[in-house]
């Protein structure tokens, strides 16, 4: 009896071994299993994070081209806009200089037409107050063409009078 309690006891063991064994096994497959699904996971977190940090250099390189083509396009615009300001003053004094000069015709008699451009230096204008002198025109006249203050047209004539060379090498 105790011999067929030792074999019965013995037998539960090797099956308790038996079903241990199959239990270990089973797991061993589990964690396997799972180490290979882990890996394939880290593979692909590893390709990505290679994918996001190639989009984030291509995307700045790209912003780096568009704020590039920004500052060129603001240089641009600024000459642009300053070629306007200059074309826009150009085109201002022309008109300037037209309205002047259709001013002096309509004033002066039509064998007495004068035209002066509108920006002058000191020795034009003398040039021009002489040569509106010699063509008749009395002091007061010329004042008004010219828009100099009469005192002026005085005090430019008398210099002239008082300079010994001709007034048309006194106004070169």
């Amino acid at each position: 009896m105790l011999g067929l309690l030792v074999e019965k006891v013995a037998a539960n063991i090797q099956t308790a071994l038996a079903l241990q064994l199959a239990l270990d096994l089973v797991l061993l497959v589990i964690i396997g299993a799972l180490l290979l699904r882990l890996s394939k996971q880290r593979r692909q977190t590893d390709r990505l994070s290679e994918l996001v940090a190639t989009a984030v250099e291509e995307s700045e390189r790209g912003f780096q081209q568009i704020m590039g083509t920004v500052e060129d396009l603001e240089k641009r615009l600024g000459q642009l806009q300053r070629r306007a300001k200059l074309s826009a003053l150009a085109q201002g004094g022309l008109a300037q200089d037209r309205m002047d000069e259709e001013t002096t015709a309509s004033m002066a008699a039509p064998d007495q037409i004068v035209k002066f451009p509108r920006r002058t230096s000191g020795l034009d204008r003398r040039y021009q107050v002489m040569t509106l002198l010699k063509r008749g025109l009395p002091m007061d006249e010329i004042s008004r063409r010219l828009n100099i203050p009469y005192g002026e047209i005085e005090l430019m004539i008398e210099m002239i009078k008082h300079n010994t060379a001709p007034p048309e090498k006194a106004a070169m």
